[in-house]
């Protein structure tokens, strides 16, 4: 129950060029009472967010077409997306500078798979419950 979406519905936008990645996301997310949207990279994301309500954004950072920063600083700029929750979760982007550089444009989380499911099940509701 600890590792469950804290309310129902609850929808998150994985946001990830690799269609696996958003596969295996929605694999873990789903069975956890997440309702699971996916995006292929920013411009797809922005049309989905203008569509559906979402309650938090997990995002990879390289993307093919502008990545996870470009999308964070558009949902900063926006009085609509402001405080929406967002999570980046990363394999490439791993160094110190880049983690630094995503909580700096206003991520709630930075993390760096491979990580274990339990470790991103409860980041993903920690961030829904306590904003971090």
């Amino acid at each position: 129950p600890a590792l469950r979406a804290p309310r129902t519905p609850c929808t998150l936008l994985t946001v990830d060029d690799g269609p696996m990645n958003v596969e295996y996301k929605r694999s873990l997310l789903e069975p956890a009472g997440y309702r699971v949207l996916g995006a292929g990279g920013v411009h797809s994301a922005l049309a989905l967010l203008r569509q559906e309500t979402v309650d938090l954004v997990l995002s990879d950072v390289n993307m093919a077409d502008g990545g996870g920063f470009e999308l964070i600083r558009c949902l900063r700029a926006s009085a609509r997306w402001r405080t929406l929750p967002f999570i980046f979760l990363t394999s490439s982007a791993r160094d110190s500078a880049s983690r630094e550089h995503g909580l700096q444009l206003g991520a709630d989380n930075y993390l760096v798979r491979p990580l274990d499911a339990d470790l991103l099940l409860s980041a993903v509701r920690d961030c829904l419950t306590t904003g971090r």
